[in-house]
């Protein structure tokens, strides 16, 4: 059994392709839609006996709840399922389980760094939406208390963010890599990542997120930093969510004068630190050039055009999604 499990290895692929980065696109944008649309008429076809109105069953909390759980288990399952079919090692996505500590402060660093640089920025931008009125609709679990507190870290912060960077840094971004240059593999990977969350108000941010969490995974050559700086982040913004709905206080000030120059002033500081940790810590630890993980029995092979099918059939439909809940957010 041993020998046998040995061989098995040695014959899966090591590494992803542009075409894998297509694919996994593809499959990451239908996957979570058909999942929650067959979740919807199961619930529908329950509760309708029931005489429960079909409004109210899409605007309870447990199916909030449901959808929080389902959405980002369907990214895990189309990177299981998809690596078993083509036969990918699980090392491909490179994903390694060792990470010295520092780095692990450092990753800690940059998700404050974002959270407090950029809150206030991407704040203003909703204002603008809302002005011109764009209906920013929130679907976030309550934070009354400490259980419900915890209960926002695991679905919304750390599922979707071991999820989905095993999709967008483990398989997408890898498999780019080998087609484009390191940065603009991190750019389109991150507008990919920005697309697919479907919506005008959290297209800026995911974006911004995006480019670093693929900064970091190229430049530590592991995955789990994007994981570890997607949960810190994430977490940071419940963390302050809760805080600011325990005690009352919030951190943006009424003056508005003073809200702009803080937001404009901040986005300087967050290049400037991100820019620091780039050239004296990033820059010591490895060089581009041996970001890449090798193994051994493995060779890369740049198969697959970037523009392949399935990647403009996936970009085309998370396009269109998007237009849908733009337009949809502007009419109610």
């Amino acid at each position: 059994m041993e020998k046998k499990t040995k061989i098995q290895d040695v014959n899966k692929r090591n590494y992803y392709n542009a075409s894998d980065s297509g694919k996994a696109f593809l499959w990451a944008v239908i996957t979570p839609y058909i999942i929650i649309l067959f979740s919807i008429i199961l619930a529908l076809g329950a509760f309708s006996k029931a005489g429960i109105e079909p409004s109210e069953v899409l605007d309870s909390l447990g199916f909030i709840i449901t959808s929080a759980i389902l959405t980002p288990l369907s990214f895990f399952a189309v990177f299981m399922v998809y690596n078993k079919i083509n036969r990918i090692s699980f090392y491909a996505s490179q994903l390694s389980f060792k990470l010295h500590w520092k780095t692990v402060l450092v990753l800690i660093a940059i998700s404050f760094v974002c959270v407090f640089g950029l809150q206030y920025f991407i704040y203003g931008i909703e204002l603008g939406l809302e002005a011109l009125g764009y209906n920013i609709e929130s679907t976030n679990l309550p934070l009354d208390n400490v259980g419900w507190y915890f209960l926002n870290l695991l679905l919304l912060a750390f599922l979707p963010a071991v999820c989905e960077e095993l999709i967008f840094r483990g398989i997408i971004f890898s498999g780019l890599k080998n087609v484009l240059k390191p940065f603009e593999a991190v750019l389109f990977s991150a507008f990919l990542f920005a697309l697919m969350h479907g919506s005008l108000q959290q297209l800026i941010y995911p974006f911004i997120l995006g480019i670093v969490l693929g900064w970091v995974a190229l430049r530590t050559g592991n995955v789990l930093s994007s994981i570890i700086l997607h949960f810190c982040n994430n977490a940071l913004v419940i963390t302050l969510a809760f805080l600011e709905k325990v005690t009352g206080f919030s951190f943006i000030p009424t003056n508005k004068i003073a809200f702009w120059v803080l937001a404009v002033g901040l986005l300087f500081v967050v290049a400037g630190i991100l820019y620091i940790i780039e050239r004296f810590f990033f820059k010591k630890e490895k060089k581009l050039e041996s970001q890449t993980m090798i193994f051994e029995g493995s060779e890369i092979q740049n198969s697959g055009k970037l523009a392949s099918l399935n990647m403009i059939i996936g970009i085309v439909l998370a396009g269109c999604l998007f237009i849908i809940n733009v337009v949809s957010a502007f009419m109610n």
